[in-house]
Order: structure tokens, then C-alpha cells, then sequence
């Protein structure tokens, strides 16, 4: 939720920081035929003006390469977990996507619900690898991710087939691990 506000405010900081540079711009064009005194006075405004100028711009560059990853999470069922690690080693190896995969980040002794609603509310986008039974150990997540208005991309398995709830998604089939169905999802994700 704070790095969406962020990447809101990217434009502004950009905007920010070239007003910086072109007000100390001519802070110095001003400055440049007076005393040495006046000079050495205002030269501290001039460089401290350069100088948001500077980092203003850094701190737009420094938000574009943090945000040009896309947020993955991965929920699943226990029955599930080999092709959602399966899911998550393609999209590490071949986007530059932060995958959340709850067997790989939750350690013992944390508090899990708290740590994956965290998760889901850092997402992009909300992998739901669907079960063939009732996807009830997924429901939570899922409620979460819909009232968040997070992008899910229900993922079939089995003989798995989108609840009601999700008919309005586009889902991806995986019932038979297959090359396309990753690519689709790599697609998903870049």
C-alpha cells in the first residue's frame, strides 16, 4: 500500500527535483558577478538547491529500478506446493519478479496470518493455485485479495475449476504442468 503511494508521487519527486536544479541554476547565474563575501553566502543556497536537484532525480531513478519488479504471491493448498514451487522458481529465473511463497517465508514461531496478509497486501499480483476439492484453505486469501482489488490469476490443477467467485478472471491452465501454461504466467508477471 505505501510503495503504490510511492510510485503515485514518482512524478512529483521528478518535478521536484528539476525545479531544484534549474532554481539553483539561476541562484548561480544571479550570484556569479557579485563580491566574494555575497558570493560565499550565497553559494551554500546554490549547492544545497543543486543538490535536492540531484537527489530528487536519484530518488526517481532509485523508485523506478525498486518498482520494476512485480509483487508475486503464490497461495496454495499443502496438496499443491510442488507446482507452486514449481510456479515460483520459473518466474524468478525468467522475470524479475519478488515472489512471496509462504513454505519459503514464514518461520517457525511467526505469526502466519498476520504474515501473509501482509504479504498479500504488498502484492501485485495474486496467484491462486486452485485444488480439485474446495479451495476453503485458500478462501481467506482470496477475500482478502478481491477487497484489496489486487490482480488474481486463478491457476487450475487437476480437475480443478474456477469457483463462482472467481468466474470473472481469466484463469491459467495447469492442470497438466505444461510450458504454456508458465509462459503465461511469466507473461502475467512482467
Amino acid at each position: 500500500m505505501i510503495m503504490r503511494a510511492i510510485r503515485r508521487a514518482e512524478p512529483m519527486l521528478a518535478i521536484t527535483g528539476v525545479l531544484a536544479s534549474l532554481a539553483g541554476l539561476g541562484l548561480f547565474s544571479a550570484r556569479a558577478f557579485e563580491t566574494s563575501f555575497e558570493w560565499s553566502l550565497s553559494a551554500g543556497s546554490i549547492v544545497a538547491v543543486l543538490t535536492l536537484g540531484v537527489l530528487g532525480e536519484f530518488i526517481v531513478r532509485w523508485l523506478r529500478e525498486v518498482h520494476t519488479s512485480t509483487r508475486v504471491f503464490i497461495s496454495y493448498t499443502r496438496d499443491q506446493i510442488e507446482l507452486a514451487k514449481q510456479i515460483s522458481a520459473e518466474l524468478r529465473e525468467k522475470t524479475r519478479a519478488k515472489v512471496w511463497i509462504a513454505d519459503e517465508r514464514i518461520q517457525p514461531g511467526e505469526r502466519w496470518r498476520e504474515t501473509v496478509d501482509k504479504a498479500i497486501r504488498d502484492a501485485d499480483i495474486f496467484l491462486a493455485v486452485l485444488p480439485a476439492r474446495d479451495a476453503g484453505g485458500i478462501r481467506h486469501e482470496l477475500q482478502l485479495a478481491k477487497k484489496l482489488g489486487i490482480r488474481i490469476v486463478p491457476v487450475l490443477t487437476d480437475d480443478a475449476r474456477v469457483p463462482k467467485d472467481l468466474a470473472d478472471f481469466r484463469a491459467v491452465d495447469m492442470r497438466v504442468p505444461n510450458a504454456e501454461g508458465l509462459a503465461e504466467l511469466v507473461r502475467a508477471a512482467e
